[in-house]
């Protein structure tokens, strides 16, 4: 007689069955440091880069994020770097951002946020400084430098505001196995920002984009910084919500 199974199939959460890659939300960031740089573009880009039925913010403003992160997942930690290009939208009344592309130096983390959120993660080459009153960063992959970004930390706030849950929009898009065939899942994702800032800064920042075949960043074009912010705090991203299935039947 065979005996039982050593894996029961709809129990497993990731893959691989055998030894599943990550585990179910929530993931806790005990102490994440990222500077973000928010500049104006064209409005003509947004229109591409945002999906309906988000609004852009009609100040044209895009940001650069780029962090030292560290999750706790179950009894073990982990560090690793993330810098991402995101958009302010809405989506009615509720306030958010939209992720453009996010770059990782871990494949763990890749794989965790594109399969649970739509995340568009990637992996990559990474730097993050903090030296002489200042927070960089250069990002390459394949060779070709795709981000070089720098904040000056000149004003600290002493009071902290602290604000309403922002929602994180992703595209989760996942291909069919078979040929010409349309994708098995096209979502518009969302989550709540469950974030805490203990220290914050403000104060200028440069920006260059770079771009290759595969990251065709150079075509976002930066036409005035806005201003940068420097957090040290806490976050957590736990289970969020299918906003739109585009492949559902209307």
């Amino acid at each position: 007689m065979p005996g039982k199974p050593v894996i029961e199939i709809p129990q497993v959460y990731s893959m691989p069955a055998a030894a599943p890659m990550y585990v179910p939300p929530p993931y806790h960031y005990p102490e994440f440091r990222m500077a973000t740089i928010f500049f104006r573009t064209a409005p003509e880009v947004l229109g591409k880069l945002v999906p309906a039925p988000l609004q852009p913010n009609p100040e044209r403003l895009m940001g650069v994020y780029y962090s030292q992160l560290t999750v706790q997942v179950l009894r073990s930690e982990s560090s690793y770097k993330e810098v991402g290009i995101i958009v302010p939208v809405t989506h009615g009344q509720t306030a958010g951002v939209f992720f453009v592309a996010l770059y990782l130096d871990t494949t763990a983390g890749v794989v965790t946020g594109r399969e649970i959120w739509g995340f568009p993660k990637k992996d990559a080459e990474i730097t993050f400084s903090e030296e002489g009153g200042a927070v960089s960063t250069v990002v390459s992959r394949f060779g070709f430098p795709l981000i070089k970004a720098t904040m000056r930390l000149e004003n600290r706030v002493k009071v902290i505001r602290e604000t309403p849950p922002q929602a994180l929009f992703n595209l989760k898009v996942i291909p069919s196995v078979k040929r010409g065939a349309p994708p098995d899942v096209l979502q518009l994702t969302s989550l709540p920002s469950i974030q805490h800032a203990r220290e914050l800064y403000e104060g200028p920042g440069t920006l260059e984009f770079g771009g290759s075949p595969f990251d065709p960043l150079d075509q976002i074009p930066i036409l005035g910084i806005a201003g940068g912010r420097f957090e040290v705090g806490d976050m957590t991203l736990d289970y969020g919500d299918v906003v739109v299935d585009y492949l559902a039947p209307h």
